[in-house]
């Protein structure tokens, strides 16, 4: 078998001819023979078709695969089959390795989940969706998306539902991160498997990135991206040791056992981004609402591949409750005790004590004494308020995490 004509990738598609021997040289092979092509997601396969004719085969792709093609049905002889697949081989290696000297280009599209209720942070949530929280005075999301344009992601889908109004104008189509993101607002919550399948038809046949919202992380996505492309796996999860959510067994080669509903020993914890290829969504239920992780479980159930990759560096925070909120913003100031956004006003008798993030336009008044504690933009602390371990909010709302008095002393 060798290439008849030299490859020609005309925009958007291929065409190519592959020289094969004529019908007479296969045994029980057809004159002509037309076998479609059916999309396979977890093939990363792509529509075409194939036809077997005397003395050449046309092989025609509107999109280049990347994996092992499987025709939809069963042809009445094998060699015509063989034939089919040795030449879908030879298209694509020669594709991979070679293209009039220039490489396919690598995108990489990403999906923040940011639906949920947030329930943990009320009555921060009820201001504010847990999204637009702002962390060392920027919103949660603008650093997820920071952090997914760092290793490539140049498109992204972002699921809404509380205050779905809110983050919808704050992404602006994604115009304030020059990225293209898109918004998929949830009527009724579809939860993180439900969220991911109405999202459906955002995704091509190329792995991608799936975050949580609510958590905070520079670890290196990297190299779990590179293992999920080598291994061919429908899910890589990123794991990591955390104690308190240890609750993945992973095998020696870092396939999934199993994700238990208790933590315990030998085990390790998800750190909510997951690496997937776009064959995992034929396995959420097509309508309602749906957990991802009991997609995973009914995977490693079947023995289908779910991987683990194990993460030893990179600070990661998860943002649930009021007390890690004010840990998140405490480790974005770094070195610093103090940070102040643009137009705060702080009286020179307020005291601040071991660290304090003061919004933009915040207003901190005479005597004030603060301690670990958040101000959200246009936030106001009384003459002699006392503050210690606690959010503030634009509405002039005061969430303790553990004990606020103000005005008292």
């Amino acid at each position: 078998m060798f290439l008849e004509n030299k490859m020609i990738p005309p925009t958007p598609g291929l065409r190519i001819r592959l020289s094969v021997p004529g019908s007479r040289d296969v045994p029980g092979m057809p004159a002509m023979k037309s076998l479609p092509i059916q999309r396979s997601r977890s093939a990363r396969s792509s529509v075409g078709f194939i036809c077997l004719s005397p003395p050449g085969l046309v092989v025609e792709y509107f999109h280049i695969p990347k994996a092992l093609l499987f025709a939809s049905s069963a042809a009445p002889t094998g060699g015509a089959d063989l034939i089919m697949l040795t030449a879908c081989l030879t298209v694509y290696n020669h594709f991979q390795g070679n293209c009039n000297g220039k490489r396919k280009a690598a995108t990489l599209k990403a999906m923040i989940l940011a639906a949920g209720l947030g329930t943990r942070l009320r009555p921060l949530t009820l201001e504010r969706p847990k999204p637009l929280m702002p962390v060392g005075n920027v919103p949660l999301i603008d650093r997820t998306i920071g952090y997914l344009k760092r290793f490539g992601v140049d498109r992204i889908a972002v699921n809404t539902h509380h205050l779905a109004d809110q983050v919808s104008a704050h992404l602006d189509g994604g115009r304030p991160f020059d990225i293209a993101v898109r918004v998929y607002e949830e009527p009724e919550i579809l939860g993180t498997g439900g969220g991911l399948k109405n999202t459906e038809d955002f995704w091509d046949d190329e792995p991608f990135v799936l975050i949580n919202g609510d958590i905070l992380t520079d670890m290196d996505l990297g190299p779990a991206i590179r293992a999920h492309r080598r291994g061919g796996h429908m899910a890589t999860l990123l794991v990591h040791d955390c104690p308190p959510f240890n609750q993945i067994l992973m095998s020696p080669e870092g396939e999934l056992l199993e994700i238990a509903s208790t933590r315990g020993p030998g085990r390790v914890a998800f750190t909510g981004i997951h690496v997937l290829d776009p064959g995992l969504l034929d396995h959420i239920p097509a309508r309602g609402f749906s957990n991802i992780v009991d997609v995973y479980r009914e995977l490693i159930r079947r023995g289908m591949p779910v991987r683990g990759h194990l993460v030893e560096e990179g600070y990661w925070h998860d943002i649930g409750t009021v007390e890690n909120y004010l840990l998140a913003n405490r480790h974005c100031l770094g070195t610093r005790t103090v940070l102040k956004g643009e137009g705060c006003r702080v009286h020179e008798s307020a005291h601040f004590q071991e660290w304090a993030v003061l919004g933009p336009g915040a207003e901190v008044g005479a005597r004030a004494r603060i301690g670990r504690s958040v101000l959200w933009n246009h936030a106001r602390a009384a003459p002699g308020a006392i503050l210690f371990d606690c959010v503030v909010t634009s509405q002039g709302k005061v969430v303790s995490a553990r004990d606020v008095r103000a005005g008292t002393r």
